[in-house]
């Protein structure tokens, strides 16, 4: 099976294992880049394939697009789900 991306690239999902979670709620712009990577290495270790890291403010916008850019695999390219971990922006405020 394959789905189409923001881009119309391809993900492949063809993969014997197609079992993997989704976070759909997380603010990763609050760890450190240590931090980050433990967080990273135990979603890969759980077969948390996505994350929504969701900003709160004004003041974490540009962190929270800055963690999808620096990382490895995202949306805007090929993304093999059984290799990377992929963060999704999500840009908006905190409720209250």
């Amino acid at each position: 099976m394959e789905i189409l991306n923001n881009k119309n690239n391809k993900i492949n999902t063809d993969k014997e294992d197609k079992e993997f979670f989704v976070d759909s709620h997380c603010h990763l712009q609050f760890f450190s880049e240590e931090e980050l990577k433990l967080v990273l290495t135990k979603c890969k270790e759980n077969k948390i394939k996505y994350l929504c890291s969701n900003s709160t403010s004004d003041e974490d916008f540009e962190k929270t697009i800055e963690l999808v850019n620096q990382s490895s695999k995202n949306l805007n390219t090929n993304v093999d789900v059984d290799d990377e971990v992929v963060i999704i922006p999500g840009i908006g405020y905190h409720p209250w």
